[in-house]
């Protein structure tokens, strides 16, 4: 695999949005315009929008701190915020002490730039899924590497927990991210070997976004992608992806809690009914990606208002309401993500073509031929993991056994490793190599041996 480094803005191919090498969060900059018009035209809305409301202000009055310390964006506390991070857990979170906006939200001047770049890659990413590469981020700083849906969780639950009267909002994002990430939508699986590392750097006063695969990555020549050490938090807690989601899920019943107990089901009509009129007017401006992404926070916020726990009456508005999203999640929502996605490929197949990067799911060929044994690699397969995954294919390496000799060159045993693909109980397949072995015992050698299991773990695709 050749190594490269590539300059790109998202956006490059997408020149009816925004010129080359322009701020990616460009795009987020018309959303908003867009968002402030759909709000103004709300009150002119027909018989047959949802409610006659203005989209929810992100401008929330609040007594704490004085005027200048209210953030113009979402309208709490920068200072209020600050505080309540020093108090997060940080067997679940980053270390509250860097005042990096890549960690916490700490000022629309600091963060805002930033999640405008996160938010724009997520948005083409999310109805992606393993279609196209995985990434992680390293910051110019710290030279932390994480993963870009864990960073925007991290960003939003963090700063929603400081608020949650006011941030509603930010939960919202933070766990429509999650939820993606958890169900395979948004790729997060870095120990794949087409992983792209992303690191932000300053051009020009702008935020860019660095593409390219680390040469000092030990693993990549095993075939395993970034190691689970790499990603941690600011305990040094090393986690695999699926224990790093079952984190932020606990994380999110936590917050849920603040929620049913600070969130008025006012406060989520509103959010629903400005939205659902904001992202029709995003769609019409041509900025599908965005609406594409907001369309998965509007499905939980639907969710919220038909399950709120201090819900009013089912009124004539409530299921105007809940019609208008269900019109909008069957007839548009699908064909917007499918939009989004095609635009991504095109995207990765740039990236694949200027980085060389080799194809994730293309099968190894087997180095010979022999049924018996590959039967008994398989039996041995089903004994090692208790997962639920079944082995559904063996693929050996090499020609030629290799041998164990003790210090006299005698013969201890003989050894062969194998790719072994796996049906995982999603329905993807993962392949491991496993070594084997038969022990030697002078004449002959016994029956087929678990040797050991090697670094490789990949999601591949099988038919």
């Amino acid at each position: 695999m050749k190594t490269g480094t590539i300059l790109l803005a998202i956006a490059i191919l997408f020149s009816s949005l925004q010129p080359a090498r322009s701020q990616l969060g460009n795009i987020l900059n018309k959303a908003k315009e867009a968002t402030k018009s759909a709000a103004s035209k709300t009150k002119e809305t027909s018989s047959n929008e949802p409610a006659k409301q203005q989209a929810p202000s992100k401008i929330v009055k609040t007594e704490i701190g004085n005027p200048k310390d209210i953030d113009p964006v979402i309208g709490v506390s920068i200072s209020k915020l600050q505080k309540s991070y020093g108090t997060i857990d940080l067997g679940v979170y980053l270390n509250a002490g860097e005042k990096e906006p890549m960690y916490f939200y700490n000022g629309s001047a600091l963060s805002e730039p930033y999640l405008q770049q996160l938010r724009t890659l997520l948005s083409y990413m999310y109805p992606s899924g393993n279609t196209t590469y995985p990434f992680l981020f390293k910051y110019e700083n710290s030279g932390d590497r994480v993963l870009p849906a864990e960073n925007m969780i991290h960003i939003m639950f963090a700063a929603y927990r400081g608020a949650p009267k006011e941030l509603y909002a930010m939960l919202l994002e933070g766990r429509a991210v999650l939820k993606g990430m958890a169900d395979g939508s948004i790729n997060s699986d870095f120990r794949n070997t087409n992983t792209i590392l992303a690191k932000l750097e300053r051009e020009n006063d702008a935020l860019i976004m660095v593409y390219n695969f680390d040469v000092d990555n030990k693993y990549l020549s095993l075939g395993y992608g970034y190691h689970e050490v790499i990603v941690k938090n600011s305990l040094n807690n090393v986690r695999t992806l699926e224990e790093r989601i079952t984190n932020w899920k606990n994380e999110e019943a936590r917050l849920m809690a603040l929620y049913r107990e600070n969130v008025a089901f006012s406060s989520v009509k509103e959010f629903l009914v400005g939205w659902l009129n904001s992202i029709k007017v995003l769609h019409q401006n041509g900025h599908v990606p965005i609406a594409a992404y907001l369309s998965y926070q509007i499905d939980i916020a639907a969710d919220d208002f038909k399950n709120h726990p201090k819900k009013k009456v089912e009124n004539e508005e409530y299921h105007k309401i809940l019609s208008t999203y269900e019109d909008l999640s069957k007839n548009s929502f699908p064909s917007w993500r499918k939009e989004t996605n095609e635009k991504w490929i095109e995207v990765c197949n740039h990236l694949k073509k200027e980085m060389k990067i080799e194809d994730n799911d293309v099968l190894p060929k087997a180095a010979i031929s022999n049924p018996k044994l590959e039967a008994e690699m398989i039996a041995i397969a089903k004994t090692i993991y208790d997962d639920g995954r079944v082995p559904v294919k063996a693929i050996i390496k090499n020609p030629d056994w290799g041998y164990d000799r003790d210090g006299f060159g005698k013969i201890i045993d003989r050894f062969q490793t194998a790719y072994i693909i796996f049906k995982m109980t999603d329905g993807t397949h993962k392949m491991v190599d496993i070594g084997f072995k038969q022990m030697y015992n002078g004449s002959a050698y016994g029956k087929t041996q678990l040797r050991g299991i090697g670094l490789l773990n990949k999601t591949v695709s099988y038919k």
